[in-house]
């Protein structure tokens, strides 16, 4: 059981693996309720065992960055694009080949 501390009128979660996450991910989850910083340790946990620690917790921060609560299934892909390297690796798709669709000019020569 993680133990907590109590913060300004809030639990505070207290871990050795805070030290081991992002500054700004660590924020989020001590600003989160108490079934919001389950659900995010949870998933980061699982995510983890896949595809890495930080990979995971480099998920999990996109995903309160976006203004949501870490889940098991969005953390887990983010984790594992991270994690081999793809798209979101590198800050996001490409949908460039788009702007021309959306114009009305170009077609895709594929």
């Amino acid at each position: 059981m993680r133990k907590c501390k109590w913060n300004r009128g809030r639990f505070r979660f207290k871990s050795t693996i805070r030290r081991d996450m992002p500054s700004g991910l660590v924020e989020a989850v001590d600003r989160m309720d108490p079934a919001g910083r389950r659900q995010t340790l949870r998933s980061i946990s699982r995510a983890a065992e896949a595809s890495g620690f930080e990979a995971a917790c480099g998920a999990a921060l996109r995903v309160v960055e976006g203004g949501r609560v870490p889940d098991d299934a969005t953390v887990d892909v983010l984790a594992r694009r991270i994690a081999a390297g793809g798209a979101e690796a590198e800050g996001g798709a490409d949908l460039g080949v788009y702007d021309g669709f959306l114009r009305g000019g170009a077609r895709h020569a594929g």
